[in-house]
């Protein structure tokens, strides 16, 4: 049985999963400002909210989705 996920928000790897997208993909994301993170212990959260946002809105880039 797996410890359940006590955190509200995400991994990087599995923003990936959720988005069907590399890895590499979500850190361009998270450097570009699209995805807002945090650090959790030696870890990165993604926000719940970031991912929300950006699955609302798509990717806003030079004011073109």
């Amino acid at each position: 049985m797996s410890k359940p996920n006590i955190h509200p928000d995400y991994k990087i790897a599995e923003v990936a999963e959720q988005l069907s997208a590399s890895v590499p993909t979500i850190y361009k994301l998270i450097h570009d400002g699209t995805l807002s993170t945090y650090k959790l212990g030696r870890g990165t959260r993604v926000t719940r909210e970031s991912v929300a946002a950006l699955r609302l809105g798509g990717i806003q880039r030079n004011g073109t989705s």
